[in-house]
């Protein structure tokens, strides 16, 4: 089944990696393994910005 695209590739430009913790090594630390690695789509300009005195 394949699931339609929600965001074209030409937006996604930053670089994520997504692990997940599965077991242990050998020196008792989780393992991790990777999941995904690519491209994804992720803005930081939504986020509000105060100075110090509590004003945009």
């Amino acid at each position: 089944m394949k699931f339609p695209t929600l965001v074209p590739d030409e937006v996604c430009t930053s670089e994520c990696v997504i692990y997940r913790t599965e077991g242990l090594n050998l020196d008792g630390s989780k393992k991790q393994v990777e999941i995904f690695s690519g491209k994804c789509f992720h803005s930081m300009k939504t986020n509000q910005k105060l100075n110090a005195f509590k004003k945009f």
